[in-house]
């Protein structure tokens, strides 16, 4: 024979782990119905972002970067309520959209969402740390929870 054998011992649990008996019932989430233009460069990411927007009842606009974005603002008829963008991307970042979309619709809200913490960003000067926020990864319901908050903080 050839090869390695390996034993591995566990030691016996002091309590059962039996799992609860029904799994908790779904969250209700209040459904939308704003226009959301929502900027994000990795297509797997916005794609998945824009499935949960839609089933939560939002109309969505989706840019695969700034300049997109901004082509899509300056070309639609519908009034965005809300910029959803990424804060960092190539060309123009998030920041630089949404400063420029907030001067032509002042009553435009805007949440950044990011991979890194707001902490992070906010030290290399790109976002003040007062800004609506969404850290990544994040659920469907920490996202239409956040576009909720800044819809109702920000008088929607």
């Amino acid at each position: 024979q050839v090869g390695t054998t390996f034993c591995i011992y566990f030691p016996k649990a002091k309590e059962s782990t039996a799992l609860p008996a029904k799994p908790h019932p779904p969250l209700t989430i209040a459904r939308g119905k704003e226009v959301v233009l929502l900027v994000e460069d990795s297509d797997e990411v916005r794609k998945l972002i824009l499935d949960i927007l839609e089933m939560q009842g939002y109309t969505v606009l989706a840019a695969h970067d700034g300049i997109e974005a901004l082509e899509i603002a300056s070309n639609t008829q519908q009034k965005i309520d809300v910029l959803l963008t990424d804060v960092m991307m190539p060309q123009i970042d998030g920041k630089q959209v949404a400063d420029q979309l907030v001067d032509i619709m002042p009553h435009l809200k805007v949440i950044f969402m990011s991979g890194y913490s707001d902490q992070v960003i906010a030290k290399h000067g790109i976002l003040e740390t007062d800004m609506a926020f969404l850290q990544k990864p994040f659920t469907p319901t920490q996202l239409i929870h956040k576009i909720r908050q800044t819809l109702e903080e920000q008088g929607a």
